[in-house]
C-alpha cells in the first residue's frame, strides 16, 4: 500500500538548503593569500595587502649622504628644518639655526647658499618651515605672522600674512592650484590647517587639535598641538599629527576622509603631563610623529620617535597607500626624521651625525 507525504513547506525547504551550504563552508578549504610584490611594470601603489597577509619588509638604499665637512672649509650646517626638491632636482636644505638655505646639485654638489634673518622683504625669520611650489618658488614660514616667498636663487618676490598667528608654523605645503597650507596651532577655532589662496588671502581652517573634546589645559594644547602635512593626488592633504600619533587624509575643501593610527600609534607614547602651577614650568617631549611625505607612486610615508627611560632614541618608519591602510613599518635607532621626497620617489632622511646633522637620500622599496 503506497503512502502519499504531505507536501514540504517551503520555508522548510529554505531552512535545509541553508544547513547544507553552511556544511560545504565549514568542509571548504580556507583561500590563502600570497603576499604580493611589485613586479615588472608594477606600481608600489597598486600593492593591496587583503585580511590577513603579513605587512611588508621596508628596505632604505642609502644613495646619497650630505653632512658638514670635517673641517667646515666649504660649508656648515646647524640645524635642519626642511629639505625641498626642485623641479630641476636641485636640494635645497632649510638650516633654522643659521637662518639661511643651502643649495645642492642633484649629485649632491654645494652650489651655495642664500638668506639671513630679520623682518625686512627677502629676509628669513627663526625657526622656520619652507615649502616649494610648481613654480620653483620657495616659502617661508616660521613663528612670526608672515609668509615669506623667495625665488631659488633667494630674491624676494612676494610676502603674506597668516590668519592668527599664535605659535610657530610647523609644516607648509603648496597644492596643484598654487594654494598653500600651513600647520600651526589656532587656539580661538583649536584647528591646525590653514588654507590660502594663491595671492594670500586666508581662504578656511580645518582639522581639529588632539585636545578637542578634552579637558586639556590650553596651555598644554598650545605646547604640543603639532603636525606635518604632505599633499596628494587631487590635492588630498594627508596630515600626521605628532601625538597622539593620528594619520588623517582630507579633502582639498578640509573634509575628513580617513584616519588611522596603525603603524606608530602603539610606537609614540603620550606626552606627559605639565604641572603649568610650579615654577618655573617644564614641559618635555618625549616623542612624536617628524615627518611625512607622498611618493608620486601613491604611497604615504611617515616617520615617529620616541625616547626611552634610559634617553636613548629610536626611530620608525610607515608606509600607507593612499587610503590609509598601513603596508609595512621599520624600526630604527636614533631619531630619523623624514623631510620630503623627490619626483623618483626618493625620501630624505635628516639624522644626528658626530659632525652635525646628516642628510642621507634613500631608495625606499617594499618586499
Amino acid at each position: 500500500m503506497k503512502r502519499s507525504r504531505a507536501p514540504v513547506p517551503l520555508w522548510l525547504r529554505i531552512i535545509r538548503i541553508i544547513r547544507i551550504l553552511c556544511i560545504l563552508c565549514i568542509l571548504s578549504p580556507l583561500p590563502t593569500f600570497s603576499t604580493p610584490t611589485a613586479g615588472a611594470g608594477q606600481d608600489l601603489h597598486d600593492i593591496v595587502l587583503e585580511r590577513g597577509q603579513a605587512l611588508h619588509a621596508i628596505v632604505l638604499e642609502p644613495e646619497l649622504v650630505i653632512e658638514s665637512d670635517e673641517d667646515e672649509s666649504e660649508f656648515l650646517i646647524g640645524r635642519v628644518s626642511s629639505v625641498v626638491v626642485d623641479s630641476h632636482g636641485t636640494i635645497y636644505v632649510g638650516d633654522s639655526q643659521l637662518v639661511s638655505v643651502l643649495k645642492f646639485s642633484d649629485s649632491g654638489e654645494y652650489l651655495g647658499k642664500f638668506g639671513s634673518e630679520g623682518p625686512g622683504p627677502g629676509e628669513i625669520m627663526k625657526h622656520f618651515t619652507m615649502g616649494i611650489d610648481d613654480d620653483d618658488r620657495l616659502a617661508f614660514a616660521g613663528v612670526s605672522g608672515r609668509v615669506t616667498l623667495l625665488d631659488t636663487e633667494g630674491n624676494f618676490l612676494d610676502e603674506f600674512l597668516r590668519d592668527q598667528p599664535g605659535w610657530f608654523t610647523s609644516s607648509l605645503q603648496f597644492d596643484s592650484k598654487g594654494e598653500f597650507y600651513t600647520v600651526s596651532a589656532n587656539m580661538l577655532t583649536h584647528q591646525m590647517i590653514q588654507e590660502y589662496s594663491p595671492k594670500g588671502e586666508f581662504l578656511r581652517s580645518f582639522g581639529d587639535t588632539y585636545a578637542v573634546g578634552t579637558n586639556e589645559d590650553p596651555r598644554s594644547e598650545q605646547t604640543y598641538a603639532s603636525g606635518k602635512l604632505a599633499i596628494g593626488p587631487a590635492d588630498t592633504l594627508f596630515y600626521v599629527q605628532s601625538t597622539p600619533y593620528e594619520l588623517r587624509k582630507y579633502s582639498c575643501d578640509g573634509i575628513l576622509l580617513a584616519k588611522t593610527n596603525e603603524g606608530a600609534g602603539g610606537f609614540v607614547p603620550p606626552h606627559p603631563k605639565v604641572d603649568w602651577t610650579r615654577s618655573p614650568v617644564t614641559a618635555s617631549f618625549m616623542g612624536g610623529a617628524t615627518g611625512i611625505s607622498m611618493r608620486p607612486d601613491g604611497l604615504v610615508v611617515t616617520t615617529a620617535f620616541r625616547r626611552l627611560e634610559d634617553d636613548t632614541e629610536e626611530s620608525m618608519l610607515c608606509c600607507y597607500d593612499s587610503q590609509l591602510h598601513l603596508l609595512g613599518s621599520k624600526q630604527l635607532s636614533g631619531v630619523l626624521i623624514l623631510r620630503s621626497c623627490d619626483s623618483r620617489g626618493r625620501i630624505f632622511v635628516s639624522s644626528r651625525g658626530v659632525a652635525g646633522p646628516v642628510i642621507t637620500r634613500y631608495r625606499m622599496r617594499l618586499e
